[in-house]
């Protein structure tokens, strides 16, 4: 009802319980969601300190027993070994990345779009690894020297990438470029690059492909002879090659069998090529004891008082971007035995 002044409106008690009930729950509701916010902020902070501390943090297990785990960025604790090969891995595939010879693709991973390794890059850089480079490596790592830094006082180019090998050799691992030799990496890499380029220009008939990927074959076994990077590439070209034709195909005259059966003829030359990749990494496997390029140790370490030659090659990164070190939470446990310090 009208007030006693102009404008006023008079509402009942019950009326402005109602309005102060309404106000209390909304100020409880803005300070509740104001106090989350703030404790979630809280949590992050002291998420980021938490794993700040971490990473400077190393855990030893015993005096004796020589283990020693180290926080990694995947949010866990590893061995300090996989820590370190993990660090190395990264600032590894940084420089490949830059230089542009990473070979990160799969045959699940690649899209029509996607670029195919320039295989005359890759082996212009490994060539120049082995027949400028290595010696130079070498020396600075038989000197102790600073790896990066000789390098760049005798004029070696890709200074960054060869101190990130001479690292990861430090931590105990080794690149399948080091364990294969020049021909099991590149043996046929001019033949397949024409091969890619012949059909990206030519984009010729199912049948005149099949025809000139049987006469390579021919020159260069798909099983036994073609090195590892003309085989990544040729491997991703044809799986990337039969997903363009198959496309292409059904847009212009929808789903034919007989067609997709026949493009399907490429993806048997792509197994075969996946079978070499086998091989390979059983032969690169077979060599970490004895690589043809590295830069390693072979010391005296000593486990529970006792001396025993350690080789500091032991691991082949066969995929690198797919290594992960080993998550090792559960085999820590806070107890007098576990020694945490700073590193």
């Amino acid at each position: 009802m009208p007030g006693g002044h102009w404008g006023s409106v008079t509402i009942s008690y019950s009326q402005a319980l109602e309005q102060l009930e309404d106000e209390r729950i909304a100020k409880y509701r803005k300070l509740k969601a104001d106090t989350i916010k703030s404790l979630e902020k809280a949590i992050r902070d002291f998420e980021k300190q938490a794993t700040r501390i971490a990473k400077r943090t190393k855990i030893k297990e015993g005096e004796q027993s020589g283990h020693t785990f180290a926080f990694t960025d995947k949010g866990y604790y590893s061995s300090e070994r996989d820590s370190e090969v993990y660090e190395s891995i990264k600032k590894v595939i940084e420089q490949k990345n830059e230089m542009g010879i990473a070979d990160y693709l799969t045959s699940q991973t690649i899209k029509e779009n996607s670029q195919i390794l320039d295989l005359e890059k890759v082996h212009d850089i490994y060539d120049y690894w082995r027949n400028a480079a290595h010696q130079h490596i070498q020396k600075a790592h038989n000197k102790k020297w600073n790896v990066r830094g000789y390098l760049g006082n005798q004029g070696i180019k890709y200074r960054d990438f060869f101190k990130a090998i001479h690292d990861l050799n430090q931590a105990g691992a080794l690149l399948k470029e080091q364990c294969l030799s020049e021909d099991e990496l590149f043996l046929g890499w001019k033949d397949v690059k024409a091969e890619i380029e012949f059909v990206e220009e030519s984009n010729p008939s199912i049948e005149l492909f099949v025809k000139s990927l049987k006469k390579l074959a021919n020159i260069h076994s798909f099983t036994d002879a073609l090195g590892y990077y003309p085989m990544y590439a040729l491997h991703l070209f044809l799986i990337r090659e039969v997903a363009k034709r198959l496309r292409d195909f059904s847009e212009k005259l929808g789903k034919h069998e007989a067609y997709v059966k026949y493009v399907r003829q490429l993806l048997n030359f792509a197994m075969l090529l996946q079978k070499r990749s086998e091989m390979l990494k059983a032969i690169a496997e077979s060599k970490t004891a004895s690589p043809y390029l590295a830069y390693t140790n072979s010391d005296i370490t000593f486990s529970g008082g006792m001396p025993e030659w350690t080789n500091t090659t032991r691991v082949l990164l066969w995929d690198e971007y797919s290594w992960e070190p080993e998550n090792l939470d559960s085999q820590i446990f806070a107890s007098a035995g576990l020694t945490p310090y700073l590193s």
